[in-house]
């Protein structure tokens, strides 16, 4: 039990430190670093994520680190939240209070809206849309930007979307309320009126969803840890305890997540098999 309540508190750090979202945090355990929200890239070769320092924006950044944990390199100092990949794989997008993109070699920062509190950013598949989401009053909710003419369409809708290979649809977190269904994963198409529920948990925490490149499975956060789903809402397995954020390798047969490493007080990066086997940390 104790050790549940620990990683609980773990994953309330990752929620609060990637939502505006103001209210009185349960104490957090002390940690020396936490390297947080990995994405994997559309070749294969990088793994981008968010390091956290907790010593101040000025000691934190985007990473970037090659499948065997090697070649870790800075792309850019400072808060740069749930980094994703264009599918060129030679940009990335992330929130810092906004929604912005840069270069893989770390020049041409690029700031493409002006709204505030934007989150969640993710790529479309042909690279000609990114959805996000607001938290502010009135314009709270799911959004896509074009990046062919810079429109905006807001769906309202959830949070914290990732999109199906089709480019048509996408998976999102509900909002949160009062009813079970509320705080479920949902999948709609970018009319944002074709809407379905997909989970149907007693889970308190449903985040981080991961659509796999190959269209039939869907991975999240859960309470228990990162769990796995095919997108008809059928067969639900939980596929490692105690651990957070999902991303894909592009064949659809790794995640990267992160977890808990008790023995150092870190947050760390890890891949492993969706039959569970050849678990291997990434980050240290």
């Amino acid at each position: 039990m104790k050790k549940y309540i620990k990683w609980s508190l773990i994953i309330l750090l990752i929620l609060l430190t990637n939502s505006c979202t103001v209210i009185d945090p349960m104490p957090i355990p002390e940690l020396n670093s936490c390297d947080r929200s990995p994405a994997w890239s559309h070749d294969g070769n990088w793994i981008a994520y968010n390091y956290f320092s907790g010593e101040g924006p000025e000691n934190d950044g985007l990473y970037v680190v090659d499948t065997n944990g090697q070649n870790k390199r800075l792309i850019l100092s400072g808060i740069a939240l749930n980094p994703s990949w264009a599918p060129d794989n030679n940009k990335l997008t992330f929130s810092s209070g906004d929604i912005f993109t840069i270069n893989f070699n770390g020049d041409s920062l690029n700031r493409i809206l002006d709204f505030g509190n934007a989150f969640f950013p993710c790529w479309s598949p042909n690279g000609n849309l990114i959805i996000f989401d607001i938290t502010s009053n009135g314009l709270w909710g799911l959004w896509l930007k074009s990046l062919n003419n810079n429109k905006v369409k807001h769906l309202e809708l959830g949070r914290d979307a990732s999109w199906a290979p089709n480019n048509q649809e996408f998976v999102y977190v509900g909002s949160f309320g009062d009813t079970d269904s509320e705080n479920q994963l949902w999948i709609a198409d970018t009319s944002g009126l074709n809407v379905r529920q997909l989970t149907h948990n007693n889970s308190i925490i449903n985040r981080h969803p991961s659509w796999s490149p190959d269209g039939n499975k869907i991975a999240w956060t859960t309470d228990n840890g990162v769990e796995i789903i095919e997108t008809d809402g059928s067969n639900s397995q939980l596929l490692i305890e105690e651990a957070s954020s999902p991303s894909w390798s592009p064949d659809s047969k790794k995640i990267t997540f992160t977890q808990y490493k008790e023995s150092e007080e870190k947050i760390l990066i890890y891949t492993i098999n969706i039959d569970g086997t050849g678990l291997k940390q990434i980050t240290h």
